[in-house]
Parts: C-alpha cells; sequence; structure tokens
C-alpha cells in the first residue's frame, strides 16, 4: 500500500493554474540563487505516489535531499501562503479575515481612527453577506475600540454594541440547531434509507424554530430548513413536497446573488436537485432555463468548472433522452469527450457509466447497432465497480440485444452463458434481465412467425416491469416490425 505524505497530497490536489501562481510565488524564496523548492516541488509533482527513496534520487546531492523532513515542511507552509495569495480579494471570507488582521495591527499600533475606518467597512462586508460569526468578532474588536478611543456618549455605544453581539449569538444559536436537524435528515438522506416515523419529529422542531427565529434570521437558517425539508420529501417520495421547498431555495439564491459568486458548489447541487426532481414531476419545459443558470456559472476553480460539465451534460442527455431527440444526444459526443478528457478527475466513475450508458441507449434507438455497441463496450472496459450495479447489468443485456440485431448468432450464445452466471451470481433470477435473456434464448433459432409470438409473450411480460423503456420499444419494434 502506497505511503501517503501531506506534501506530496497537497501538491497533486493544487490545479494548473495554482501550480502556475504558485512558481510565481516561490521566485522569491532562493536556496544559493537558485529556486530549490521549485525543485523539490517539480520533482514530488512528478512521482504519482509518494515513495521518499525516489524522491531522494531525483533530487541528487544536494541540500534539498540532506535535509529533505525540514525542507517538505517549508515548502508546504510556501504553498499553502501562496493560496492565500492567490485567493486573496476573490473570497469575501479571506477578504474579511485579512481585514482583521489590519484592524489588530492598527490596534496595536495605536491608531485607532484608522482602525475605525478598517472596521466600518469589514461590519458592512459581514452584514451584507449574513457571516454572522465573522461579524461577531468584529463587534468584539469594535467594543474593544470603543472602550479604548471613545470619550463622547461611549456608555450608548457600549450598549448598542452589547445588543449587536446578543443579537449575532442569537442568529448564530438558532442556525446552529437548525444544521444539526437538518444534518439527521441528511444523513438519512444520503445513505438512501427511507423515511421513519420519527423523522415527523424532527420535522416539526425544524419548523418550531424556524417560525421562532428572528425576522432577519441568517440566510442559512433558512437555508437548513428548506434542505431538510426538501430530503425529508424525497426520503418520503413526495416529490410535489419536495418541489415546494425546492423553489424556496431558488428564491433565497435569487434574493442573494454574494452566494453564488462565494461558494457556487451548493448552488450547482441545488439546481441538481431541482432538475432531478422536475423530472420526477415530469416538467421538463424548466429544463432549457435552468440548465443555462448553471452554464452561466462564472468560476475560476477547474474542480467546479468540472461539476459543472458533469451536472449540466448528464441533465443534457436526460432532456434529450426523455423528449425522443435521440440524435441530440449523439451530437452532444464530440463536446462530451473534450470534457472528459478535461475534467476526467471530476467525474466519478459511477457517473462515466451513466455517460456511456446514455450515448449507447441514444445510438439504439437510432438504430446505429455498431456505434452502441461501441460505447456498450466501454462500460465493460471501466474498473469493476459496486456502485451502479443496475447499469452494468443492463449494459449486458443490451450487449445482447444488439449482438442479436447484428445476427451474431454464435457469439450470442456465449453472451447469454455468460450472462446467465453473472445473474445467477448476483442472485437475481427472478429479475427482468433474466426473464429478457431467457427470451431472447427462445428466439434467437426460432423462425419467423415464432420469433414474434416469444416477442409478444416477453412484452406482456414486461409490462409489470419498472422502467426497461429502451427495451420495450425495441421489443415493440420486433413485434411490428
Amino acid at each position: 500500500m502506497p505511503i501517503t505524505d501531506a506534501l506530496h497530497e497537497l501538491i497533486h490536489s493544487l490545479e494548473q493554474t495554482e501550480k502556475r501562481y504558485f512558481k510565481i510565488f516561490a521566485k522569491r524564496h532562493t536556496l544559493n540563487g537558485e529556486n530549490q523548492y521549485i525543485r523539490l516541488f517539480e520533482v514530488l509533482e512528478s512521482v504519482p505516489e509518494y515513495e521518499e527513496g525516489i524522491v531522494k534520487h531525483k533530487l541528487g546531492k544536494s541540500r534539498l535531499a540532506d535535509n529533505l523532513s525540514v525542507n517538505k515542511n517549508y515548502l508546504y507552509n510556501l504553498i499553502l501562503r501562496s493560496l492565500r495569495s492567490y485567493n486573496a480579494g476573490h473570497s469575501i471570507k479571506i477578504i474579511l479575515q485579512e481585514l482583521r488582521l489590519d484592524i489588530y495591527t492598527l490596534l496595536e499600533k495605536g491608531l485607532f481612527k484608522q482602525a475605525g475606518k478598517l472596521l466600518k467597512k469589514a461590519k458592512k462586508i459581514a452584514l451584507q453577506n449574513q457571516y454572522d460569526i465573522d461579524l461577531l468578532e468584529i463587534i468584539q474588536l469594535e467594543r474593544k475600540l470603543v472602550r479604548r478611543y471613545h470619550s463622547n456618549n461611549v456608555n450608548a455605544v457600549i450598549k448598542e454594541r452589547q445588543q449587536e453581539t446578543a443579537d449575532c449569538i442569537q442568529r448564530i444559536q438558532t442556525q446552529a440547531q437548525m444544521q444539526d436537524l437538518y444534518e439527521t435528515i441528511f444523513l438519512e438522506y444520503r445513505n438512501q434509507n427511507e423515511a421513519r416515523a420519527s423523522f415527523s419529529e424532527v420535522v416539526q422542531r425544524a419548523e418550531s424554530i424556524a417560525r421562532a427565529a428572528p425576522f432577519d434570521a441568517a440566510y442559512k437558517t433558512l437555508n437548513y430548513y428548506h434542505m431538510l425539508r426538501f430530503h425529508h420529501a424525497k426520503l418520503s417520495k413526495d416529490h410535489a413536497q419536495a418541489d415546494t421547498h425546492l423553489q424556496e431555495l431558488n428564491q433565497i439564491y435569487d434574493q442573494n446573488p454574494f452566494l453564488v459568486e462565494e461558494d457556487p458548489e451548493p448552488y450547482i447541487n441545488h439546481l441538481n436537485n431541482y432538475l432531478n426532481n422536475c423530472h420526477h414531476l415530469k416538467r421538463y419545459e424548466e429544463f432549457p432555463p435552468v440548465l443555462e443558470k448553471m452554464q452561466a456559472i462564472q468560476t475560476r476553480s477547474i474542480k467546479i468548472k468540472g461539476l459543472i460539465f458533469n451536472n449540466v451534460f448528464y441533465l443534457q442527455m436526460l432532456y434529450h433522452l426523455v423528449q425522443e431527440a435521440y440524435k441530440a444526444v449523439i451530437a452532444m459526443i464530440p463536446a462530451f469527450e473534450a470534457g472528459l478528457a478535461t475534467y476526467s478527475e471530476s467525474i466519478t466513475k459511477a457517473r462515466r457509466l451513466t455517460f456511456f450508458y446514455n450515448i449507447a441507449i441514444a445510438y439504439f434507438l437510432e438504430k446505429d447497432y455498431s456505434n452502441a455497441l461501441e460505447w456498450i463496450n466501454r462500460i465493460f472496459k471501466e474498473p469493476k465497480l459496486e456502485e451502479r450495479q443496475d447499469i452494468q447489468s443492463l449494459a449486458r443485456i443490451f450487449q445482447l440485444v444488439i449482438h442479436f440485431e447484428l445476427d451474431h448468432t454464435d457469439f450470442v450464445e456465449s453472451l447469454i452463458l455468460a450472462a446467465n452466471r453473472y445473474l445467477i451470481k448476483k442472485d437475481k433470477r427472478a429479475s427482468a434481465e433474466f426473464l429478457i435473456i431467457r427470451h431472447l434464448k427462445e428466439a434467437l433459432h426460432a423462425h419467423k412467425a415464432e420469433r414474434r409470438r416469444i416477442f409478444q409473450q416477453l412484452d406482456a411480460d414486461l409490462q409489470e416491469e419498472k422502467g426497461l423503456e429502451e427495451i420495450k420499444i425495441w421489443v415493440q419494434s420486433k413485434i411490428n416490425r
């Protein structure tokens, strides 16, 4: 098992723009007139898995290799400093942290008037963005400044700050209570558990807190409340109720655009949840405008760009498939391949299987069986996964069906044997897939009239099965020729 190393992990987590910035940042830190830390950075970047012996060999006889542990620690901290510098001015959180550091410095220097100006600026930013934890610390700094600098009306100013502190603490406590309740439901939802009667008590407590929350409750409290209600509705399979709370979340984001600018990931996940719920409600007219919103998100992060690609392409394919616009899915393939190469690290293996499967379906329903087979085979070339066993099982069925259409009789017989073994191993003798295989085996050597009767029986047997729409379409085509 490879040894993990904190510095090696950090370097390999960096995006290309962050790496370029670090090398510029590090040029001011030299050893014997040479950018030794950049050299160490590049050596660790070139090693896929950390092995100290290989690293020392690449460094050769040098002070870097002789004091490797010390130099690695220095480089680790240097990279963190460069990341702080890289993100300066692009994150409200970092702007507030930097302002507080400047305020501390000015207070220590006794420059109270200058500190006061920065405090007003920091307080305004924290209030506008509802960062109550940051605001609480800013108010404490204000109180410190009042005690050391104010001479006029100091009692009234102190009382005002005390009230602001109490209000801020109340909002933070309310948010923390709502977050606790939200996480109770979220963990059950993430683990794909069923709704339980005890969840109603959690929902009632959340409703009570929401009603009692101050009128200026932070958006995070409302966000946690509606996310809790959304996840509870999904656990209960109540898509209409889920939609109610997703719509409320839409309003929160519309009224607070800074949320998307500051941290777009939760917003992207929300839009994904919203469209998936629209899919359940068959409200497909919502897809185009919402996908435009997702594509319009501006970000420097390759991770967030990858998340946008992942969701947009999945949802666009879903939209085209339910609209029976199979050629539109096929037209997406060049852009999909380019995105897959660019954002490969952002796409889970399970989602890759979903993409391959959907493209194969589009080709299959266009009766382009050769290309459908190519994409089905890409599923089998992926490493074996526990996730998306449904897709892996269906891919075997489609592989059989495609070879059946291509008249690869001998190959179909061998695939039937392999598919049977696979389904028996997975204890799926009673599955629809097993049923399809049995009928295909009967149809393989049957004459035309008999084959049509077999497909009619298969069609009747599949009526009670959920899903398998593409197979059902194909079976109908065999009956109707």
